[in-house]
């Protein structure tokens, strides 16, 4: 091969001067580095991996936060205006594992007879903050960002979780009553029910969207909804979605998660005024440990049947459970410091001592249907959004909330469950 500078001597067919000049100047072009890693800073640790410059209009975010697009030493914009928000996207879902950032920037270019959502920098799962469910206490302010309250004609029936700027997650079996999205609203921003504050906002409904397979094998097969909201919510210290998980990402046994909402204290106890958001700290337990107490169904009684699409979840020593008015509200466990929608509150055994496991619809079996959904939904039109209402204070009706509570085998704590415990603890 010739060095820098030399005369190339071509011989053959017209013209393979010219290829074999171009093919060399290619080669030198790929063992070049990219023009934004030379000057770009190591991380803590000596890696050389270092954050690309954020597109233009692309908020800053992280240390790098308040750079331009250019970068810290005015370094050129990479390729214009869609590559960089194609190659913002993408790093986006490198820095976040098990989070689909990739599925937001692919296919830019492919025509969509839908409004495409504008590509952000993703913020989900990052409260602001860095202790009632049954056995649990009052949650901290701006905690969690992404918890919601559905309200039903008013009152608030369940719980729910934000996880876009249009839409939120909750139970499927929450809208036994109606499916009609303009009986409801949501409330987000609140941490007492009763006391709305300036970051406090409530969102009217435009669709309400049931799994398809709801119910289908049993009573609470694939128990998930989608709400999808007339106006894009715009995020605050208290208003933040929670990210939706991959279907990859996997929940170990050992794992230590939160369940949150303004659901009942115990089976006969309800939540008092002013209504504070309840916390409480819970493990994930394995399914097959998790049936044992359930009651199989007879002729009388349905099968609340604990499947692979399922997520289980308890602490035994203080005794935490999800509760009436919970249903449809997150299952919040921590991956990489980043917060996932894990579960939504599906059911439980009767809220009183002893406590035993609540169940979860698991999201990493649904996110392919969730995004599936987002993406192939309409952006309702702003102008068929009623009129926007401030933000109530809310009222507990005296009457339970909408929730499922199957026959449970309590009989297994004091006795049998202790030996399930026992041959449980080694996977621990």
């Amino acid at each position: 091969m010739a060095s820098a500078g030399a005369r190339l001597t071509c011989r053959g067919r017209p013209g393979a001067c010219e290829l074999r000049a171009a093919l060399l100047g290619l080669r030198l072009l790929l063992l070049l580095p990219p023009p934004w890693a030379a000057a770009a800073p190591l991380r803590p640790g000596g890696s050389p991996r270092a954050p690309l410059p954020t597109p233009a209009g692309a908020a800053a975010r992280g240390p790098g936060a308040g750079r331009s697009a250019a970068g810290s030493d005015g370094d050129a914009s990479i390729g214009g205006g869609l590559a960089a928000s194609r190659l913002w996207g993408l790093w986006e879902g490198l820095e976040k594992p098990g989070v689909w950032g990739l599925r937001e920037v692919r296919d830019q270019s492919a025509p969509s007879p839908f409004p495409r959502r504008p590509q952000r920098p993703l913020v989900c799962g990052k409260p602001t903050p860095v202790g009632k469910i049954f056995g649990g206490n009052k949650a901290p302010e701006a905690r969690w960002p992404w918890q919601a309250s559905l309200l039903y004609r008013g009152q608030h029936i369940c719980g729910a979780t934000l996880i876009d700027h249009h839409w939120v997650a909750s139970a499927a079996h929450c809208f036994q009553r109606s499916r009609d999205a303009q009986d409801y609203h949501v409330l987000l921003g609140y941490q007492q029910l009763h006391n709305p504050s300036s970051h406090s906002l409530q969102a009217s409904v435009s669709r309400v969207i049931v799994h398809p397979d709801y119910q289908r094998a049993s009573p609470t097969a694939s128990d998930l909804a989608l709400l999808q909201l007339h106006l894009p919510v715009t995020y605050s210290t208290h208003v933040k979605p929670a990210c939706v998980p991959a279907p990859d990402l996997v929940l170990n046994v050992d794992i230590s998660c939160w369940i949150t909402g303004w659901g009942m204290l115990t089976e006969n106890k309800f939540l008092t005024m002013p209504y504070d958001l309840q916390e409480g700290e819970v493990g994930i337990v394995d399914n097959e440990f998790c049936r044992g107490f359930f009651q199989p169904p007879t002729p009388s009684r349905d099968a609340y049947k604990v499947d692979e699409k399922m997520v289980c979840a308890v602490e035994f020593i203080v005794g935490r459970s999800i509760c009436r008015g919970d249903s449809g509200g997150p299952l919040n466990c921590a991956v990489n410091s980043t917060w996932y929608l894990a579960g939504v509150s599906s059911f439980s055994a009767d809220c009183r001592p002893p406590a035993g496991p609540s169940v979860f619809t698991r999201i990493t079996s649904f996110s392919r249907w969730i995004r599936d959904i987002q993406n192939r939904t309409a952006v309702p039109r702003p102008e068929t959004a009623p009129s926007p209402s401030p933000p109530p204070r809310v009222t507990f009706p005296r009457s339970p909330a909408t929730t499922h509570t199957p026959w449970v085998c309590l009989c297994l704590v004091p006795s049998q469950a202790l030996l399930l415990l026992t041959a449980h603890l080694p996977a621990l």
